[in-house]
């Protein structure tokens, strides 16, 4: 799928095919180039207006107001950087750096934010003096170009005078014409900011490229030659975030706490397991709109861990859902009282209980409160980092529908960006498979590093597994799934999430034998039972030790595993192995 561009009216040059005879010959004028109208790619329709242009894309418009140049601000937050956030309740404008929470009132005497045609617009000083970017202004038309990827990019030096194209055809309207010796930018390695989207490779023939002004576009590869790379020098820089580190790999076990009775358990899960040094109990619920949690948190707890060199990573969860079924945390993160007060609420806890870190694991975000999910752990990064708490996130394997969880801001703020890497089928998924299969885990890794650091990255493992149950469905009671299967016949399909031991009992009593698939990296064993039929994918030591060698390669910082008292003794060697490389 190619980018969306703003396909807005082009100018066209009126082209005449004449013909002149000659005796028999006839000679047919080749057809003129059709150009852009770059005042309307660009949206530039009236005096004082500015086209914004961001990483060679159309953004939107700018307007001068007085003798100052302001952007919308959701053009800003979506587009240039998100620190900007909108507090439209409050009219404020809360920008989070790594230490402290800057806060600019809408239409305040300052200037830097403004209301404008219902709609709030910052200040062009005000954006680029806290935004990581290059920018300039420019004219014919008038526009504010931004380059958000501060990084060395391939160039390329025009090698005579040419064009650069809208689309990668002969046939396609030209943006800009070039001189030979100007340089471009590859496209390639500028990526827009937050921008998610696949593209498609250009013919071989073709390079997308982008000039020094933002004009982005196709030109033939023969046309440019390599160049030496060039850095994207930002126009101020920012300052940079510190973190917390362990100093060694991380080994984390979640211990399931659905009660204040759950804390005596300790003891038990930590009983032989090798090389564990955190340890993470699912202590606190968001339960309300307005930010209030339910604690389960211990003191005799923390100083248990503490005794056995553990340090205690309380996690926040979002599964307490109101009367609809919508997760109270989306309210409540999306008004800032009630952000504010899971934030203090945290910290208030952690000074009364001692822990170390906080990890948080909201999983029920949707897309419209992506932006206040991103406030959300950049205004916690803030408290954490000074009062010198542990912060990590619990994040889902990349997915192309999940992208607004923004793991690039993420993993910047947290000290540790903690991928899920199990999930793959689930109960409600509709079919039958692997929790976790090598490939899963590996794209889970290798998409996750592209933008954060590989030594702030861990991977969790599952110590569980699925047993599946396939029933056909004019014997089955009416439970579980309905699933098409036009060769083996229609059924209902059920699982039933079990521990490691409990999965291996399973397989045995029905008499399955378990058989290495090296695609999937599990043993994987069936049988039947009645009239229906069982799959199971195992977890053991093998497939653990697929999955750790795949995140040794790929530098992690460690190993978490969900949940503690479902693992078999014998995975503890094979981690404490892992851990020692």
């Amino acid at each position: 799928m190619k980018k969306k561009r703003n396909l807005l009216r082009i100018a066209v040059i009126s082209i005449i095919a004449g013909t002149v005879f000659t005796g028999c010959s006839r000679n047919v004028k080749e057809k003129e180039d059709t150009y852009v109208d770059l005042a309307d790619y660009y949206g530039v329709s009236n005096e004082g207006e500015y086209g914004i242009v961001v990483d060679g894309e159309a953004a939107g418009t700018a307007v001068t107001i007085g003798d100052k140049i302001y952007l919308p601000q959701e053009v800003v937050a979506s587009k240039i950087n998100s620190q900007f956030y909108l507090d439209s309740k409050n009219k404020q404008i809360r920008y989070a750096t790594p230490t402290e929470l800057k806060i600019t009132h809408v239409d305040g005497e300052d200037g830097n934010a403004v209301t404008h045609n219902g709609e709030v617009y910052l200040e062009l000083g005000y954006v680029t003096d806290g935004s990581n970017v290059k920018r300039a202004v420019e004219t014919e038309p008038d526009r504010l170009v931004f380059f958000t990827e501060m990084k060395e990019t391939d160039t390329y030096s025009v090698s005579e005078d040419t064009v650069i194209r809208q689309q990668p055809s002969a046939d396609s309207s030209v943006m800009t014409k070039i001189n030979a010796g100007q340089l471009l930018y590859k496209a390639e390695t500028i990526v827009a900011y937050g921008d998610t989207q696949e593209t498609e490779e250009a013919p071989s023939e073709w390079l997308e490229v982008m000039t020094e002004k933002g004009i982005r576009g196709y030109v033939k590869q023969d046309k440019v030659k390599e160049s030496n790379t060039a850095v994207l020098v930002p126009n101020k820089e920012q300052p940079s975030y510190s973190h917390i580190s362990l100093g060694k790999k991380v080994c984390l076990g979640w211990q399931l706490m659905t009660n204040k009775a759950g804390n005596s358990e300790i003891r038990e899960k930590i009983k032989g397991a090798k090389g564990l040094n955190v340890i993470s109990p699912t202590w606190y619920v968001v339960n309300d709109a307005k930010g209030n949690i339910t604690s389960y948190a211990s003191k005799e707890y923390v100083q248990t861990a503490h005794n056995n060199d553990l340090q205690v990573w309380a996690l926040i969860n979002d599964f307490a859902v109101d009367e609809s079924g919508a997760s109270y945390v989306l309210e409540a993160l999306a008004d800032t009282d009630s952000r504010t007060n899971i934030i203090n609420s945290l910290l208030a806890e952690v000074k009364e209980y001692g822990f170390d870190g906080i990890n948080v694991d909201f999983e029920k975000i949707s897309i419209a409160y992506g932006k206040d999910y991103v406030q959300f752990i950049r205004e916690l990064s803030i408290e954490c980092r000074n009062k010198g708490i542990v912060l990590s996130v619990d994040m889902y394997v990349p997915m192309s529908y999940n992208q607004y969880y923004n793991r690039a801001v993420i993993g910047q703020v947290a000290d540790y960006l903690i991928i899920m890497g199990y999930d793959e089928h689930w109960a409600g998924c509709g079919q039958a498979g692997s929790v976790a299969s090598i490939s899963y885990v590996k794209n889970g890794i290798y998409n996750t590093i592209k933008t954060v650091d590989a030594d702030r990255v861990i991977n969790a493992v599952p110590f569980y597994t699925r047993i599946w149950t396939e029933t056909p469905s004019d014997t089955d009671d009416g439970s579980g799934i309905y699933v098409e299967d036009n060769i083996n016949g229609n059924y209902m399909l059920t699982s039933r999430a079990v521990g490691m031991n409990a999965a291996e009992k399973n397989l045995a009593d029905g008499g399955g034998e378990k058989i290495w698939q090296e695609d999937i990296g599990q043993y994987y064993g069936a049988y039947e039972t009645g009239n229906a039929f069982v799959r199971i994918w195992l977890e053991e030591e093998r497939s653990m030790e697929t999955k750790l060698n795949a995140m040794n390669e790929a530098g992690l910082a460690g190993v978490a595993c969900w949940q503690l008292g479902f693992e078999k003794p014998e995975i503890w060697d094979v981690i404490q192995t892992y851990l020692n490389k």
